[in-house]
């Protein structure tokens, strides 16, 4: 009678089990995929542009000739010499300066000449060469110099440029002029999500 009992408990716990079992297996339904198919990551794009006019925009345009600026006098031109900045990308720019590494005489000290920028609101960026000229990957730290002035995507902006010396700049008692020629002034932007 005990082997009966046994047997029958036996019958009964693997019953439940597989009760159990079936329960579980019924309780995990599972769908269909629902796929996103074929995604594509792309990046924003960030182009800069320069021109004369607001329509002749390129790379790269000729510069200026800023001809008689007088140590300690005003900034020359007197109305700047214009200039278009276009940004052609998909994301906002920040804009940043630096120079080419050019050469220039003993006789002046680049620390006191200034490139003088005017936006259109008015606001000015005044710029020693000597920084510009530092923040190039050939003779400095080669980390442009930020403008703080930012570029929507799509926009035009015209800038003017000056150039000003202080009345120390000219460092011989021996010249009598300077010039420094060759020089690039090197635009660009970088995202503003990333500044």
């Amino acid at each position: 009678m005990k082997r009966k009992f046994t047997l029958a408990r036996s019958v009964l716990t693997i019953a439940a089990v597989g009760m159990v079992t079936t329960g579980v297996t019924f309780a995990a339904l599972q769908s269909q995929n629902a796929v996103l198919a074929g995604s594509s990551i792309s990046s924003a794009s960030a182009s800069l542009q320069i021109g004369a006019t607001p329509t002749s925009l390129a790379a790269s345009m000729p510069g200026f000739s800023f001809s008689n600026v007088e140590p300690g006098g005003a900034a020359m031109p007197a109305n700047g010499n214009s200039f278009y900045l276009k940004n052609d990308g998909t994301t906002a720019l920040e804009l940043k300066l630096t120079t080419n590494a050019f050469t220039f005489p003993s006789g002046v000290d680049i620390s006191k000449v200034w490139l003088v920028l005017t936006a259109p609101d008015t606001t000015t960026q005044r710029l020693a060469l000597s920084t510009l000229y530092d923040s190039n990957t050939s003779s400095g730290s080669g980390t442009p110099v930020d403008l703080h002035w930012s570029l929507p995507p799509g926009t035009t902006t015209l800038y003017k440029a000056q150039i000003s010396m202080d009345a120390t700049a000219i460092t011989s008692s021996t010249v009598n002029s300077i010039a420094l020629n060759n020089i690039d002034f090197i635009f660009s932007g970088s995202s503003l999500a990333a500044s």
